[in-house]
């Protein structure tokens, strides 16, 4: 089982592992030092240090201060809210990433406006990959996505916390995202967030790591 499967059953059985508790303590060691970490091979750039004067275009969106995360290992990229923290792999491993918009080294110590989003990377294919993170939860609604040019289908899930599911296949690897809230109203009001992180700033690269 993946970390993002054993999460999303920790969802809904309420159960926390020595990974959350040794991550929350990593997560905490680096805020205090100031630091933020990256999962291998990945680079993480903040917003520019002061805004630009010149005038807004109608097409300017806030992603445009957005941070950027970058995986050469896995080829991918996306961009996320400045407020939102990268926090490497939480010792779970070289095919997971996770981001929080709390200091939390997993889902459970969400607080009622949290977001904490899972990224794991497999060679799951078909109906392995499309299900991931699908049983047992109540679907409340889902959404036809594009993902840099695929079509993907964008969960949106109800368990003991509620959350957001999208897996997606290409090549060899299985792309799975799971976005998880301390409360209903978290999880509905950062919706679209959640479509403009994968709608629209989601790109695929050249892996440079053999298969997982």
């Amino acid at each position: 089982m993946t970390a993002v499967a054993e999460w999303a059953s920790r969802i809904l059985k309420g159960k926390v592992n020595r990974v959350d508790r040794v991550g929350a303590v990593l997560v905490s060691v680096l805020l205090a030092a100031g630091l933020t970490t990256c999962g291998n091979g990945s680079t993480a750039a903040g917003p520019p240090s002061s805004p630009s004067s010149a005038p807004t275009s109608p097409t300017s969106t806030p992603m445009a201060w957005w941070s950027t995360y970058s995986s050469k290992m896995w080829g991918y990229s996306f961009k996320f809210p400045p407020e939102w923290t990268d926090l490497g792999d939480l010792g779970a491993g070289k095919t997971e990433e996770y981001l929080s918009n709390v200091p939390v080294g997993s889902p459970e110590g969400l607080d009622s406006n949290g977001i904490f989003l899972a990224i794991s990377i497999h060679q799951f294919s078909g109906r392995a990959c499309a299900q991931h993170g699908l049983a047992n939860a109540t679907v409340d609604r889902q959404d036809a996505i594009d993902v840099d040019g695929l079509s993907a289908t964008l969960y949106i899930l109800s368990g003991q916390l509620p959350y957001m599911e999208l897996n997606l296949e290409k090549d060899t690897y299985c792309y799975m995202f799971s976005f998880v809230f301390g409360s209903r109203s978290a999880r509905d009001a950062n919706e679209s967030t959640a479509q403009m992180i994968l709608g629209q700033t989601f790109k695929f690269g050249q892996p440079t790591a053999p298969a997982p």
